[in-house]
């Protein structure tokens, strides 16, 4: 406990001292400010020594004047000026930020295109790759045994950042793949005859696989996204895409009017998105650095161990909604052109009309890292930064079409009412946890229920879907080296 704390307020002394570039006639009142605070640390130092070891409280009571002291010695955020920034020995003069208002506002609203950029990186859903741990359970279509790969792979490029204003810009190269185990099913009633194979899947076939290249622009406006986070920011986005799944058999089998998910071709030429959504930061949870598990990890020095000694415990939460429209005339021909069943000229099997919902909440801790040396200190190499540990997701996706058609077979379709849940609805949650400090990878758990599968031609099965693998994103880790000065 004692040199926990009085690690802090040497910090406090050691940034203060270091930090500060100050014009000649200020630079005599902060030696004087210094003075005080190595005085009033001298002093403490004194006082805790005297504390008994079961009482915790009374160092800290005796390092109080010590941090006031040092903390009047912490300079204010400052913009350093030069007369001439070609002459290399001119010394720079700083200036309060407040006080040089053409900078400091450029530098302000800089800050905060970065931030939305960075922010809309990092909410967006990570990927995910599992292998035999994907177990479904179909209420309309054919059971399938523990996928050989279940990938769901988004990868996006992005142009943004502190020059490009309240704007983000996603290129998403995306695809979802299956490779299913050999299932050579028994029922002679699901035989899809010679034309289309044996009897289920052979050779661990990748079945069908979805391409979904597609893009996406997000914007703000000043009066809607802060770095001050004193209420939710908000923004909008325009998301379009292509989805197919490479596939030119037809549509349904000619046997039995089923939907054929062996080779059947699936193609949504174009697909609009708009959305809105908001992101805000909460409020750290108490004053977590004077906790046994800090303590204990000072206590424990060795020359050249590493330590991370956590000061906060923090989260954000962020949510969207979009609405999804199928332009008819480029969806797949198969599914829009009922009529020709003997359906209405408006009838159709895949939703066009959808109603997409995600909510997120990230909690990671805020770390301060330290390396020891010989003489028994620890050096601070990395500043107190967000860890990201866990992050949450829920998503819903509802059909909103009024003349929707579902069934086994074409021939023998039925309407699905508006409130039909089990056939509209799809939902699923995720739990991801960050792997040790990495910037990009976690392992994931998933839950959910597709009403109507999003896995392209596997649109007319409804299933209970678990899942577990690894996750890739961007994560809110810390990718920058270590602050030795």
């Amino acid at each position: 406990m004692k040199k926990l704390t009085r690690l802090l307020v040497m910090g406090m002394f050691i940034i203060a001292q270091q930090s500060v570039i100050a014009q000649d006639n200020t630079q005599q009142e902060f030696d004087e400010c210094i003075k005080l605070c190595q005085e009033s640390r001298e002093e403490a130092d004194k006082c805790c020594v005297d504390c008994p070891d079961e009482d915790e409280n009374c160092c800290k009571e005796c390092m109080a004047d010590a941090y006031r002291a040092c903390d009047a010695c912490m300079p204010k955020p400052c913009i350093r000026c030069y007369d001439n920034p070609l002459i290399r020995d001119s010394r720079p003069a700083c200036f309060e930020e407040e006080k040089d208002k053409p900078v400091y506002t450029r530098v302000t609203r800089r800050a905060r295109n970065y931030d939305f950029h960075q922010t809309l990186r990092k909410i967006q859903e990570p990927s995910t790759v599992t292998s035999f741990l994907t177990h479904t359970e179909n209420s309309l279509g054919l059971d399938k045994k523990n996928f050989v790969l279940d990938a769901d792979v988004r990868i996006p490029f992005t142009m943004g950042g502190k020059r490009f204003g309240l704007s983000s810009i996603h290129i998403l190269p995306a695809f979802k793949v299956r490779i299913f185990q050999d299932d050579n099913f028994e029922n002679e009633s699901v035989r899809y005859g010679d034309i289309y194979g044996v009897n289920g899947d052979s050779s661990l076939a990748v079945r069908t696989p979805s391409t979904i290249p597609g893009f996406a622009y997000f914007f703000s406006f000043d009066r809607f996204w802060s770095t001050d986070y004193e209420k939710p920011n908000a923004y909008a986005g325009i998301i379009g895409y292509h989805s197919s799944n490479g596939q030119d058999g037809p549509e349904f089998y000619p046997t039995d009017s089923s939907v054929n998910i062996y080779n059947g071709n699936f193609g949504e030429q174009w697909v609009w998105e708009f959305a809105y959504g908001q992101h805000w930061r909460l409020a750290g949870k108490g004053d977590v650095f004077d906790r046994r598990r800090n303590r204990s990890r000072v206590n424990n020095h060795e020359s050249g161990k590493r330590i991370f000694l956590k000061t906060e415990n923090s989260a954000e939460f962020f949510w969207r909604m979009s609405l999804e429209y199928h332009i008819k005339s480029w969806s797949g021909p198969g599914w829009r052109e009922l009529e020709q069943y003997g359906y209405g000229p408006n009838d159709h099997m895949y939703g066009r009309l959808r109603l997409n919902a995600q909510s997120g909440l990230i909690l990671f801790p805020m770390l301060w890292e330290f390396i020891g040396n010989n003489k028994k200190q620890w050096c601070s190499v990395m500043p107190e930064r967000n860890y990201e540990r866990w992050r949450f997701t829920w998503n819903v996706n509802y059909i909103l079409d009024s003349n929707y058609y579902r069934g086994s077979k074409v021939s023998e379709l039925q309407k699905v009412k508006f409130l039909e849940l089990r056939r509209r609805l799809n939902y699923w949650v995720t739990a991801y946890w960050v792997l040790g400090r990495t910037k990009y990878s976690a392992v994931f758990l998933q839950a959910g229920y597709y009403g109507s599968d999003n896995y392209n031609i596997y649109f007319n099965d409804s299933l209970w879907h678990f899942k577990a693998g690894l996750a890739f994103g961007v994560f809110d880790q810390p990718d920058e080296p270590d602050q030795l000065r």
